[in-house]
């Protein structure tokens, strides 16, 4: 998902309302929500709607590894998140990394960064959570058999790898992909995925409109 902007702790929900019956259908069906976005939209209306929200990066800084609370929505943010906190001086290695904090005040006064991903390179780097959360979205993925992709424009090549791999490997995956402009996504879908328009259904849909019916 793109286009969706930070919602601060304690600010208003309104405009959140389009999130509240997708997330309950992720939780309730146990459906994995994967975001390649900064903000905290999904957090926040979890926070709102009472939904239990488990990340996996809460252990990184303790355990190096990836860890999920049972009976929570999963959401794996593949870019990182605004509101990651990193100390800018003290970014180690990935066995050694902080643990991943938010800390407003810190954040506004500058001794705390957002931990967030920008270009290709960057976005494999071995530092922080990354490679384990890309690792954790491979994985869900070959568990899938149908995906749903909203407002994705298939820029990443990582994840347009992982993708392509996994509608090799399974003859019966389907992708539903929903954006404002569809034809213009498909226009521009990279050619690997070519061989596969079969079993990828592209329809004209904002994520306001989409989201609450597309579980």
């Amino acid at each position: 998902m793109r286009g969706l902007g930070w919602v601060r702790w304690g600010d208003s929900y309104d405009q959140l309302g389009y999130y509240s019956r997708f997330v309950k259908e992720a939780q309730r069906k146990g459906v994995t929500i994967v975001t390649v976005n900064y903000d905290n939209a999904v957090e926040a209306t979890c926070a709102q709607f009472d939904i239990p929200c488990t990340l996996g990066v809460h252990s990184w800084g303790k355990k190096g590894r990836l860890s999920f609370q049972r009976d929570h929505l999963r959401l794996l943010k593949l870019h990182g998140s605004i509101l990651w906190g990193t100390h800018p001086h003290t970014l180690k290695p990935a066995n050694q990394w902080g643990a991943l904090t938010v800390d407003m005040s810190a954040m506004e006064a500058g001794e705390m960064f957002p931990y967030v991903i920008f270009g290709d390179e960057n976005k494999l780097s071995p530092f922080g959570p990354m490679l384990c959360l890309i690792e954790e979205f491979r994985r869900t993925l070959y568990k899938a058999r149908r995906i749903v992709v909203v407002g994705y424009s298939f820029m990443d090549h990582h994840i347009n790898y992982l993708l392509c791999e996994w509608m090799d490997s399974n003859n019966s995956a389907q992708m539903a992909v929903y954006d404002k402009h569809a034809g213009r996504v498909k226009e521009k879908l990279p050619d690997a995925f070519h061989k596969h328009l079969g079993r990828i259904d592209f329809q004209d849909a904002s994520a306001e409109t989409c989201l609450p019916h597309v579980l």
